[in-house]
């Protein structure tokens, strides 16, 4: 069967809401999907058993997900309580933005969930971002590039604004380490913006708050396709 007609068909799966679905990824990690309110969402992939009628490989998944401005989620928590969930429409063009995608998917192995939004900085001041990314280490010490050569400074600095997720670093072994920017500073900029918040920045203003006194956590995460119900 062709790649296009692949495509086609899990397409017109992933539009049937009575169907159950999951996604493959390497390994045989698997991802549940999920009809919500904004769209569908393509949950992390991870070891556990789940019922499908259907299952997709993630790379037919990958072809289905929109090249110029994906759409993730992270869902934002502590130990006691979920704070709520963070959608980031991704700049698809660079490849940083790529990376970010990989790991809000999982599908290779490597994941933000379950990882530590381990430090705020700047906190009550203009340049105020929480940072996240080392899935390694949770502590800012990891945090690798699944890509290579990620974009960084140059041409590709912009001024501190509000809801925007940046890049933390520059150096491959910390590359996918990551600012979300929670008070703007046009007097400064960042290395390397890759996308923007588009809905939870109260959320995240609340980790920032809550950080102090206990560890706030991406509880899971994942992609939302914008697709018609059937």
């Amino acid at each position: 069967m062709e790649p296009e007609e692949k495509e086609r068909i899990a397409t017109e799966l992933l539009q049937v809401p009575s169907l159950t679905i999951c996604i493959e990824g390497a390994g045989g990690l698997l991802s549940r999907i999920a009809w919500e309110s904004m769209g569908l969402h393509i949950y992390c992939h991870q070891f556990q058993e789940l019922p499908y009628d259907v299952i997709i490989k993630s790379t037919v998944l990958h072809a289905l997900i929109p090249t110029k401005n994906p759409m993730v989620f992270l869902d934002i928590g502590t130990d006691d309580q979920t704070l709520g969930r963070v959608y980031i429409s991704l700049w698809g063009q660079l490849r940083r933005a790529n990376n970010f995608l990989l790991l809000c998917l999982g599908d290779r192995g490597h994941s933000f969930r379950l990882s530590k939004l381990f430090d705020v900085v700047n906190s009550d001041a203009p340049g105020e971002r929480l940072q996240g990314g080392d899935y390694e280490y949770n502590n800012g010490r990891g945090g690798e590039a699944l890509i290579d050569n990620l974009e960084f400074q140059g041409k590709y600095s912009m001024p501190m604004e509000m809801g925007m997720v940046t890049a933390a670093s520059g150096i491959r072994a910390l590359d996918s380490q990551f600012y979300i920017c929670t008070e703007e500073d046009l007097s400064r900029q960042f290395g390397c913006p890759f996308g923007r918040v588009t809905v939870g920045l109260p959320v995240l203003k609340e980790a920032v708050w809550l950080s102090g006194t206990t560890q706030v956590w991406i509880q899971d995460c994942g992609v939302m396709l914008d697709c018609p119900r059937i």
